[in-house]
């Protein structure tokens, strides 16, 4: 399939001004040549690299539109082969006449992400730049873009390498113990040994830790509202949003199913989830939402546990609290527009706590304390060091799996030296080193590709 010559669109696909039409492959100049007349007759066979031309698309005699070609000419190609861009008129009628007729002279549309998967097997880019360009298209902030960008300027590649070199570098000491015991060579002590990979080890546990960063950077941070009913989590969910998205009502169990959004805290981008309030129903809805409340606590990085201020804390409230008492998270005494009747002391005596972690005071009614309480917000993100990365950051969950599992390859190996078993330690470090290739595709499957590239848009 590599060897076929594809197209596909590469803009959006709706009304514009422009289009940009991608063929890449052996075939691209002589079928495109099938189809183009130049104004000024010009061959696109004789053009060099990074040429433009000017002309019309034409099936027959029948012109379809006035177009520029690009050319580029293997391996000066985003591809590494021959590759022309056809920039069209941004009607979806022209765009799909000039694919039909591509496709009528023998080029096949091409697959999701399959022009950067050629880059890839081509040489023109490592596969942490690859699964770049699909991050840069789908960046939901400022953060996760820079990220991409990073990645795709090589950053991770040079640190993978490395880590990959350090690791093979170890290994031939190793596998020279063992084929070459009695030989006069230079050679690394067990000690030696132990000690090169426990400095790996090191620097996998900074990258490892960095990626937790990097994912919350890549995914927003998630925070979930959460409370008994009718403690304003809906109306605090619609302020935060500067919005009306959640439906705002005195009826107790308004919201059953989770409601979320993104947004951002000065820059920090957010995931933020309304829950269905917690109580004791026969509702069958009702404690499906509820069900899926405490699915939405287990997997929040900080919870905001709201309080109506105006009751006493009780049965719901305290069951809750349980749920919530080890996740980080931020005690929240809303309505104090009416006559409040707790406080710090009674919640404590209440929730049997010597002390709060967060406690602040809001009404959403009238809008107070919300400033208050996206300052708490971003004080535990900075404080949680989630965005405290100084080089790279890795942001990429299946970098941070096979990281991972090279870490616990090396522990293993680490254990091999107390018996100096070293056949088993090359057996490690060599599974090791494999885990660190896949993440730039110095070693790699046709699943790993599938998997990666069925998740980029098609023209890309």
């Amino acid at each position: 399939m590599e060897k076929d010559t594809i197209t596909a669109l590469s803009t959006y696909p709706l009304q514009s001004a422009i289009a940009v039409i991608r063929i890449s492959g052996v075939k691209t100049f002589e079928i495109t040549s099938q189809i183009f007349i130049s104004k000024n007759n010009q061959s696109v066979h004789n053009l060099s690299s990074l040429k433009r031309i000017f002309g019309f698309i034409k099936d027959n005699e029948q012109i379809i539109d006035e177009v520029i070609l690009s050319v580029y000419k293997s391996p000066k190609s985003y591809t590494g082969e021959d590759m022309i861009e056809i920039s069209c008129h941004g009607n979806p009628i022209i765009i799909n006449n000039i694919l039909n007729l591509l496709v009528k002279k023998g080029i096949r549309i091409a697959e999701p992400g399959e022009f950067t998967k050629r880059a890839f097997l081509n040489g023109k880019i490592d596969l942490s730049q690859a699964e770049a360009v699909c991050d840069i298209i789908t960046a939901k902030n400022e953060m996760a873009l820079k990220i991409a960008l990073n990645q795709l300027a090589g950053k991770e590649y040079k640190v993978f390498e490395k880590l990959h070199s350090d690791i093979i570098n170890i290994l031939t000491y190793v596998e020279a113990e063992i084929d070459f015991a009695d030989e006069d060579i230079q050679k690394l002590s067990m000690e030696q040994i132990l000690k090169e990979i426990k400095k790996i080890e090191e620097q996998i546990d900074y990258l490892i830790k960095n990626s937790e960063s990097g994912i919350l950077l890549k995914e927003g941070v998630k925070i979930a509202i959460t409370g008994a009913v009718n403690t304003g989590k809906s109306s605090l969910l619609n302020l935060l949003l500067n919005k009306n998205k959640a439906i705002v009502t005195h009826i107790p169990g308004t919201t059953r199913d989770i409601i979320e959004d993104n947004y951002n805290i000065d820059g920090f981008p957010v995931k933020i989830f309304d829950t269905a309030g917690i109580r004791e129903t026969d509702d069958i809805i009702e404690i499906e939402g509820i069900k899926r409340t405490f699915e939405t606590i287990k997997s929040a990085d900080i919870v905001l546990f709201l309080l109506d201020g105006s009751r006493k804390v009780n049965k719901d409230d305290i069951d809750l609290f349980d749920k919530i008492k080890d996740k980080q998270h931020i005690l929240i005494i809303n309505k104090i527009d009416l006559p409040v009747i707790i406080d710090k002391n009674t919640i404590k005596s209440a929730f049997n706590i010597s002390e709060i972690q967060n406690i602040l005071k809001i009404s959403c009614l009238k809008n107070s304390g919300i400033n208050d309480l996206t300052k708490t917000i971003k004080n535990i993100i900075i404080n949680k060091n989630i965005f405290a990365v100084d080089d790279i950051i890795i942001a990429n969950i299946r970098h941070k799996e096979a990281l991972t599992k090279a870490k616990v390859l090396l522990q293993e190996a680490k254990e091999s030296t107390k018996t100096k078993a070293y056949e088993l330690i090359a057996i490690d470090l060599k599974r090791a080193a494999d885990e660190i290739g896949s993440i730039i595709g110095k070693i790699t499957s046709e699943d790993i590709l599938e998997n990666i590239f069925k998740n980029f848009c098609i023209g890309k």
